[in-house]
């Protein structure tokens, strides 16, 4: 039976570390909260009500990192001079 231990010196200076990848950080943030995120826009349906046969309202919550500009989608009409 060999017994004989070998021994593996590891250099500091050819360390290199892995840094961990923002995919999957949101994804274990996603895992806490759906809207959680390092840097992505991410929204969730909260509700939606059918106004025709083929028509929708939806009503969407989204993260912070969602910026709402002057828009018409915001109820502005853009800059008036």
């Amino acid at each position: 039976m060999n017994t004989a231990v070998t021994h593996v010196a590891i250099s500091n200076t050819s360390y290199q570390p892995h840094w961990i990848k923002e995919d999957f950080v949101d994804f274990v943030l996603a895992q806490f909260n759906p809207l959680w995120s390092m840097r992505k826009i991410k929204t969730t349906i909260n509700a939606r009500q059918a106004l025709g046969n083929d028509m929708y309202k939806v009503v969407l919550a989204n993260n912070p990192k969602f910026k709402i500009q002057n828009s018409k989608a915001n109820g502005k009409q853009g800059s008036q001079s």
